[in-house]
């Protein structure tokens, strides 16, 4: 079952939030819609995805940090 989140920013469209196209791209080639998705993986895990580089991670969690929601970030 999927982790919910009660943070609005989390399950709103990746479209929707300040992205570079590249994420915005490459993440839903993955099927990843929103960031709830996303932090259902450990970072490690979304590295190994195909096109998931260390620029494109780099800027997820900067956006999660940002948003003061690292806590929700697996080790």
């Amino acid at each position: 079952m999927p982790a919910t989140f009660d943070e609005p920013v989390l399950n709103q469209p990746i479209g929707q939030l300040a992205f570079s196209e590249e994420f915005k791209i490459k993440t839903g080639q993955l099927g990843f819609n929103t960031l709830a998705e996303l932090l259902e993986h450990q970072p490690s895990d979304l590295l190994q995805m195909p096109g998931f580089n260390y620029r494109i991670l780099t800027e997820y969690i900067d956006f999660i940090e940002a948003a003061h929601l690292g806590k929700y970030i697996k080790p």
